[in-house]
């Protein structure tokens, strides 16, 4: 088999991937993924076809070239996004992630316009490629630096198998390629390309077809609980109940940047049981959330407390764990709908109580009995 067979043979593999893909995600309940879905299947079709006409004997029109180029850009975006909606319960498109793309698409319609033009080439290293390197880095230090706080057992494993096959996406497809092309001709670069990137969809393949996974609120068949005892079971919930007790009583929370490891060894637990009861019977699938639901309890207690009203609340946010104002005035306003600000003030009635709620347990414990 040739190199240029290999190579079509592998860009059909990856372009069959993609359109898998989409069809998976349009049983996804959130727009986003199915429209990050269908821009991922458009880009890498785009990509694959621009490489294809790339080999000896193709002729690719400035325009025909920009268009793929565009379509390329954008699927490099929704994978980002995708990838991060996997991994990221609260993630958000935010203003400069269209900054970027506008950006790197300017880059791409300038060097169609140049053409052959001395230096031109320099447009898609700076303006499209260096970014791509951007958002891959990004990507992977995202998903190791979340790693520890997911309490979502599968995908932390997944992470580490998917930073990997990142890291080697950016080897393959933008570090070799170049080399390659210098000593041996296009070849060998393009089956490269395409072999990166049938690599990286397998990976995200897995991830997304993985029946253990509540992904993306994607529908999965909820296994049966590890014991049918109702004892068994309520004796689980009491004990997490009582985990969350002891955590408000001995103020672990208001230890900055407190750990999953940190909190077991205080607690005399197995890490991994940890994860489980917060996980499984508080319904919480991140450790920060849980730690920064107590931490809000408090804060609603203190902010409408007559003797600490002269209390900054930089302040309270401080005492409570938070590193700065700005992750609190997030919490806060995630937990309660509105910021510390307006709560002090009374814009808005509150619970009295100072109780913050707690996600509602007899929908939770079902629904995360397949997390783990």
């Amino acid at each position: 088999m040739s190199l240029h067979d290999l190579d079509l043979l592998l860009r059909g593999a990856t372009l069959g991937l993609a359109l898998l893909f989409f069809v998976v995600l349009l049983r996804a309940p959130q727009h986003r993924a199915r429209a990050f879905g269908l821009g991922l299947a458009a880009g890498v079709s785009a990509y694959l076809l621009m490489g294809a006409l790339a080999m000896p004997g193709h002729t690719v029109t400035p325009a025909l070239q920009f268009v793929l180029r565009s379509l390329a850009i954008g699927g490099l975006y929704c994978f980002w996004a995708l990838a991060r909606l996997l991994f990221e319960d609260d993630f958000q498109p935010r203003a400069w992630h269209g900054w970027l793309f506008a950006g790197m698409l300017l880059a791409a319609a300038l060097r169609a316009i140049a053409g052959d033009m001395p230096g031109s080439a320099w447009l898609m290293r700076l303006g499209v490629q260096l970014p791509a390197l951007a958002l891959a880095g990004h990507l992977s230090w995202r998903v190791l630096r979340d790693r520890e706080r997911d309490l979502v057992e599968p995908r932390r494993r997944w992470r580490l198998a998917f930073a990997g096959a990142g890291s080697l996406l950016v080897v393959l497809s933008l570090g070799l390629p170049p080399l390659l092309r210098a000593l041996d001709g296009p070849a060998m670069a393009e089956v490269l390309q395409a072999a990166s990137f049938l690599l990286l969809k397998l990976i995200l393949g897995s991830l997304l077809l993985a029946p253990r996974l509540e992904l993306l609120g994607l529908p999965v068949r909820t296994r049966q609980a590890a014991s049918t005892d109702m004892d068994a079971a309520a004796a689980e919930l009491r004990l997490a109940q009582s985990l969350r007790d002891s955590v408000r009583r001995d103020g672990l929370y208001r230890e900055t940047g407190i750990s999953v490891a940190a909190l077991a060894r205080h607690l005399a637990l197995p890490e991994y049981r940890l994860r489980q009861l917060i996980n499984q019977q508080l319904g919480y699938r991140n450790f920060n959330d849980f730690m920064n639901s107590l931490r809000i309890d408090e804060a609603r207690r203190r902010l409408r407390d007559p003797a600490e009203a002269h209390l900054p609340i930089l302040s309270i946010a401080l005492d409570l764990g938070f590193g700065s104002i700005g992750p609190f005035n997030r919490a806060f306003k995630a937990s309660l709908g509105l910021t510390p600000s307006a709560f002090r003030r009374g814009d808005e009635t509150g619970d009295e109580t100072g109780e913050a709620a707690e996600p509602h347990m007899e929908q939770h414990t079902e629904q995360h009995s397949a997390d783990s």
